[in-house]
């Protein structure tokens, strides 16, 4: 018997997400509305032509089909196949897209994986979404990043993946032509470059088009994003191409070069199917740049273009005169940025160098080093930010970037004092950690007296200054400047890969705020792969030891440890879960956090000494996580999985009942007159507990005899508690059978979710407010109960639960029952696991509902 609660280890989650979809419809084949308009009628009437929202609705009801308008743009915003233009008319876009292709440049790593980017292909993946027929075979469907099986490209959130073999002999560098003819997708070669391309007229009218409807929806876009907070800012790709093709019936039927470099060589940028004018806030950094600094960005993008397309060099003038309006660190910043991401425009900086003299020129040399930054350069770099600060000593950028690669090479105090210079704030993250650094350790020799070395020069100033403090006291150090590396833009896209997916399906801001979850640099950097390129690309910098030191931590995994014991302010001893392997975890802060049975999941790292410490504060897992996320480590995950496991698990559960019924507490209070007589017809229905109450008993495949609800009685008041509205009704018709003058009292229904989250909500604010109202006063409870009443109804469902949970069968014991466990010599370690699941929630909530754990574990005979 069982009466299902918050705690029921059964407790499933409902929903899925499609990472990295944020700003993009999607697709359905069902009705938004199962009453909603005949889908296949819809379509039918669409593909004849496009028509707007009220001659569809008239089409419609020609065909008997009446619906209401609202309704119908519902049904019409919810499919991927469909497109809204400015005037209101919808497309079919199947049809408006027949015989249109697109082209796009394969490389190694699509071919590995079989999937090509969208950036280029967006209106395919949006076609896509469910599943596109394939001219070879098969059918090709749109991958989105996160979850097993789920890889696109590096830097890709989604692209199209079809059958095996379905790229045929392309090699990287091959430019390939999709086109949708009848319906079905065909891959044909290209020549998107050659004379006959080139010269067709249908392309020289199709260009100005695109140019003029690409920029109008990117600029509008961006008013979008700028003035009424639209998470892009940037017009889809796929929009375009379909507002294009309206436009022009015959564009797009002769191959014209891969959209993102097309785009981006016409003075537009493109970004992950996206295209944005030029200096576009893909990341929100210049968002709040002045109309002077943003116009500087443009002119600088503008010339990127240029070269990109003609590889030819603005003149001497016009190179000066943009240098100038790079002053500001804002603006300097997103240009840098940009050189950063195409190196190969260095020339254009290269240029800018020759056209200017004095502080000016620290713009461009500047720029070099973000170039030789984007092409893994550091010592380059290194080079060129000298040479800007030199040129402009209050450059602040130069300033800083010298600053990290100084702190880099372990020289703390030039680094702090290139910080200072750049007026960076004492007390930022990266500027801080150098403060124990910058002073060198004592040595044998008083700092003040003369070096042994006769070189008549204090120690300190002397040898002294070549003293290193201990590699643990340093590894802080190391582990802040490969976080501080990884938080650089040009490594932002990785990390923003994972902080969309455990955004999950919040808008697309949620990934600026997942940002700073340490589990995003963690997943970033190990399983993204920023770790290795930080080896490869400033391991020449770093002091020796400290390499070898980054190097052995590549092999790091991370950990689901259970504390076992704790030593304040010292170490905190754990267990593998996964190994079974013991491990002891150097820390004195979480030491002062943690508690025996605690679950946390991190990467202890090794310090030099021997000893492993967490460099990142590891996530507090709640034991009801433990099977689902020990289950996923069992399998060797990726970091997108992983992502996507913490996405799911921050999600309310949908809680239902054995009977697959929503958990809502219901209770129900009657008055009758003759309570002898009704409780007597009423228990020979029932099942009697004792004199005061009555249950309602089922047998549930699966779950075995489980209680539905009972009746209370408090003189001449009965009172109808169960876990299900459904329930509650049955129970009130049979109370009504036994006596149908009963008087309804009062009747309340509050879902347990609710109920748990107003619960906690009050705990939380108790610290703030006094409750000065007690007793039955019931303002401000959004539930209606008083305490009194949601104690009832929280303890008589753990009470049930507590009785029979021993003799249900769970699916964290392979379906067999805590009973049946108990005698199993495989199974009783997890059943023992399973018991301190609810032991440590009941011990960090106590406010919450309580078990008898101990009963429990004497009534099974465990210790």
């Amino acid at each position: 018997m069982v009466i299902e609660s918050a705690l029921a280890p059964n407790t499933s989650y409902d929903g899925k997400s499609s990472p990295g979809k944020e700003g993009r419809r999607v697709s359905t084949r069902a009705p938004a509305d199962p009453d909603g308009p005949d889908v296949e009628v819809m379509l039918e009437v669409l593909s004849a032509g496009s028509c707007t929202l009220d001659e569809l609705r008239l089409e419609l009801a020609k065909r008997s089909i009446f619906t209401d308008v609202e309704q119908l743009r519902l049904e019409l915003q919810t499919r991927g196949d469909l497109e809204e233009f400015g005037d209101g008319v919808w497309a079919y876009l199947p049809r408006l897209a027949d015989d249109l292709v697109l082209t796009h440049q394969v490389t190694e790593d699509e071919l590995e994986l079989e999937v090509l980017d969208s950036s280029d292909i967006e209106l395919w993946t949006q076609l896509a979404d469910e599943g596109l027929p394939f001219a070879g075979g098969g059918e090709v469907r749109t991958r989105w990043i996160g979850g097993p099986g789920h890889e696109v490209p590096p830097g890709s959130v989604s692209g199209l993946h079809g059958p095996p073999g379905w790229l045929g002999d392309l090699a990287p560098g091959d430019v390939v032509g999709l086109r949708l003819r009848d319906g079905r997708l065909h891959l044909e070669p290209a020549d998107p470059f050659g004379e006959t391309s080139s010269a067709d007229p249908d392309t020289q009218e199709v260009l100005p088009l695109l140019v003029e409807l690409a920029s109008a929806a990117a600029r509008e876009a961006l008013d979008d994003y700028l003035d009424e907070g639209d998470p892009i800012p940037g017009a889809n790709l796929a929009q375009v191409v379909a507002a294009v093709r309206r436009a022009s019936p015959d564009a797009f039927r002769v191959p014209l070069p891969p959209l993102a470099p097309l785009m981006e060589a016409l003075g537009l940028e493109v970004w992950r199917g996206y295209v944005g004018v030029p200096g576009a806030p893909w990341h929100g950094e210049p968002a709040g740049l002045d109309d002077a600094n943003r116009s500087a960005v443009r002119a600088w993008a503008s010339m990127l273009a240029t070269h990109r397309v003609v590889e030819s060099l603005p003149d001497r003038d016009a190179l000066a005169a943009v240098a100038r309006r790079l002053v500001q660190d804002a603006a300097l910043e997103t240009a840098g940025a940009r050189m950063a991401d195409d190196p190969e425009r260095e020339p254009v900086a290269a240029a800018m160098v020759e056209a200017v003299s004095g502080a000016a020129r620290g713009v461009p040399l500047f720029l070099r080093a973000r170039a030789a930054e984007g092409r893994g350069d550091v010592v380059s770099a290194e080079s060129w930010l000298e040479k800007a600060v030199k040129a402009d000593p209050q450059l602040g950028l130069a300033l800083s970037d010298l600053a990290e690669l100084r702190s880099l090479r372990g020289d703390a105090l030039e680094a702090w004092h290139l910080y200072q210079r750049a007026g960076v704030e004492f007390d930022a993250a990266r500027f801080a950690v150098l403060r124990e650094f910058v002073r060198p350790p004592a040595g044998e020799v008083s700092r003040n007296r003369p070096c042994p070395c006769g070189s008549g020069r204090k120690y300190k100033m002397c040898h002294g200054r070549e003293l290193r403090h201990p590699l643990p006291k340093r590894a802080s150090w190391l582990w802040a400047k490969v976080v501080t590396y990884a938080s650089r833009v040009r490594q932002l896209a990785v990390l923003l890969d994972y902080a969309e997916i455990l955004g999950g399906d919040e808008e697309a801001s949620a990934a600026g705020r997942n940002l700073g979850d340490p589990l995003v640099a963690d997943l970033a950097l190990f399983e993204g792969g920023l770790l290795e390129r930080f080896v490869a690309e400033c391991g020449g910098l770093l002091p020796d030891d400290e390499l070898a030191l980054v190097r052995s931590w590549l092999s790091s995994e991370r950990q689901l440890l259970e504390v076992l014991s704790v030593e304040p302010r010292v170490s905190v001893s754990c267990r593998d879960l996964l190994t079974g392997e013991e491990v002891d975890v150097r820390d004195g802060t979480m030491s002062t956090t943690l508690e025996p049975l605690d679950l946390i999941y991190g990467r202890p790292l090794p310090d030099g000494s021997g000893a492993l410490r967490m460099r990142d504060a590891p996530r507090l897992i709640p034991r009801m996580m433990r099977i689902g996320l020990l289950n996923l480590l069992r399998t060797q995950p990726e970091g997108e999985e992983i992502a996507e496991f913490f996405a799911l698990s921050s999600r309310l559960p949908e809680l239902r009942t054995s009977e697959g019924e929503e958990v809502v507490m219901c209770e129900a209070r009657y008055d009758v007159a003759d309570a002898d007589g009704v409780w007597e017809r009423l228990a020979a229905g029932l099942e009697e507990t004792d004199d005061s109450m009555l249950t309602e008993l089922a047998e549930v495949e699966g779950s075995g005899m489980v209680v539905r609800g009972s009746i209370r009685r408090k003189g001449d008041r009965l009172v109808v508690q169960t876990n299900s509205l459904e329930r509650l009704r049955r129970l009130q018709q049979r109370l009504f059978e036994a006596d149908p003058e009963a008087r309804l009292v009062s009747e309340s229904s509050v879902p347990i979710a609710d109920l748990l989250a107003e619960r906690a909500q009050r705990a939380d604010d108790e610290d703030d407010e006094d409750d000065e109202d007690e007793g039955e006063d019931v303002r401000g409870r959004s539930s209606g109960l008083t305490t009194e009443q949601e104690q009832e109804a929280l303890g008589l469902a753990m009470r049930h639960h507590e009785e029979t949970w021993p003799d249900i069968g769970l699916p964290a014991l392979s379906g067999r029952t805590p009973r049946e466990a108990a005698a199993d010599s495989q199974l009783r370690g997890e059943l023992e696991a399973l018991l301190d699941d609810f032991d440590w929630t009941q011990r960090r909530h106590p406010e919450g509902p309580q078990m008898d754990i101990d009963g429990l574990r004497r009534e099974l005979g465990l210790s």
